[in-house]
C-alpha cells in the first residue's frame, strides 16, 4: 500500500505537457493513458467490426469480428512497465450475426473450419521513455516487428493518439511469415490527458487492419490480403465487456467467464494465425 502511495503521489506531481507538445515522451505518456493506465492494475478492451478479403481491387466482406482484450500493468523500480495480455476473438454470420465454428470460404467454395484460438498470454514491456520493446517471439514462433507511436492531435476537448505496429510472424516449423499491419487511433478527452491527477484515462478507438491470409482458410498461395476495420472501448472490468462478448466467452471459455484474470496464469497459446 505505501508503495502504491509513493508511485501515485509521483504521478500526481508530474507536469502536465503543452496540448500542442510534440515531445515523444509526451505523446507516449498520453498513449499510455488511452490505452493502458499508469499506475498498477487491469483495463480490459472490447473491438467490434468487419473482417473483408481483398483480391486486387475487389473488396469483400467475410465476417463480423467479436474482439476482446485485457492488460495487466505493472510498474518497473527502472521506470519502465511491464504489460501482460490476452486476446480471445470470435467470429459471427455477417447477416445473421450467429457464432461460426465453420465458415465457406468464398474464394475456394470450400467449407472450413475455424481454429482462431486465443493470443496469450504474453508480455510486453516499455522503457522508461515510454517506447516499446518490441517482442521476438509470440507463442513459439518468430517475430520480427516495427512500432510508432505517435502523432498525437488535439482539437477542443478531443486527443487522438496514433499506434502503427507492423510484424512478420514465422512459425516454429518455418513457412512463409504471416504479416500484421495494424493501425490504431485511440481518442480521449484532452482535459483527462493533461491532468495529472488521471492515471486512467477513459477512451475509445478506431483500427485498420492488413493481414496475410489466415492458415486456416486454406488460402494455399492465392494472391491477396485480409483487411478489417473496428471500433472499441476501454472499459474497467469484464462485467463492462458487451453482453454478447461475455456470453459467447461463457459459452466457448467458461474458466475464462468465471475468472478472466485467471487468463494471465494459463499456459502460453501457440500461434496459429
Amino acid at each position: 500500500m505505501l508503495a502504491r502511495r509513493a508511485l501515485l503521489a509521483h504521478l500526481a506531481a508530474m507536469p502536465a505537457f503543452a496540448s500542442d507538445s510534440t515531445d515523444p515522451a509526451d505523446v507516449r505518456r498520453a498513449f499510455r493513458k488511452l490505452r493502458y493506465r499508469l499506475d498498477d492494475g487491469v483495463v480490459f478492451w472490447w473491438m467490434e467490426g468487419i473482417k473483408y478479403g481483398q483480391v486486387d481491387a475487389d473488396v469483400r466482406p467475410l465476417f463480423v469480428m467479436d474482439v476482446g482484450f485485457w492488460f495487466k500493468i505493472a510498474n518497473q523500480a527502472d521506470g519502465g512497465v511491464v504489460v501482460s495480455s490476452y486476446e480471445l476473438v470470435f467470429y459471427r454470420d455477417l447477416d445473421t450475426g450467429k457464432l461460426l465454428s465453420d465458415w465457406l470460404n468464398p474464394y475456394t467454395g470450400e467449407k472450413v473450419a475455424i481454429t482462431n484460438r486465443p493470443i496469450g498470454p504474453n508480455q510486453n514491456r516499455y522503457r522508461p521513455d515510454g517506447s516499446l520493446i518490441l517482442p521476438t517471439e509470440l507463442g513459439g514462433a518468430a517475430v520480427t516487428a516495427t512500432n510508432t507511436i505517435g502523432p498525437m492531435l488535439i482539437e477542443g476537448d478531443d486527443v487522438w493518439v496514433h499506434d502503427d505496429y507492423t510484424a512478420a510472424v514465422t512459425p516454429p516449423g518455418g513457412g512463409a511469415p504471416f504479416r500484421v499491419n495494424d493501425w490504431t487511433t485511440y481518442r480521449g478527452s484532452r482535459a483527462q490527458v493533461l491532468d495529472p491527477a488521471v492515471t486512467n484515462a477513459e477512451a475509445s478507438a478506431h483500427a485498420q487492419e492488413v493481414t496475410s491470409w489466415q492458415r486456416w482458410m486454406n488460402m494455399a498461395d492465392r494472391p491477396g490480403t485480409m483487411y478489417s476495420r473496428t471500433v472499441g472501448r476501454k472499459v474497467a472490468r469484464f462485467d463492462n465487456m458487451p453482453d454478447r462478448y461475455r456470453r459467447t466467452v461463457a459459452e466457448r471459455y467458461p474458466d475464462i467467464a468465471r475468472d478472466p484474470l485467471g487468463s494471465f496464469q494459463r499456459a502460453p497459446e501457440k500461434f496459429e494465425r
